[in-house]
């Protein structure tokens, strides 16, 4: 009983991960998609959302 519990818990949590990530490269190309729509939108505000991506990018690496 113990064990199937946690086997359970496990397989959750690589579930929830692997649609952690995949909605991530999903936002990630709806980014790309949208900067390359709004190229007239200041550099630096670009630079920034980037960045934040690349962030969120190396913390889902980390916890994998």
């Amino acid at each position: 009983m113990l064990i199937r519990s946690i086997v359970r818990s496990i397989i959750k949590q690589s579930d929830k991960r692997h649609r952690q990530w995949n909605e991530l490269k999903t936002n990630k190309l709806t980014f790309l998609y949208i900067k390359n729509l709004t190229h007239f939108l200041p550099n630096r505000m670009l630079y920034e959302t980037e960045n934040l991506w690349q962030d969120a990018i190396n913390t889902q690496k980390f916890l994998e």
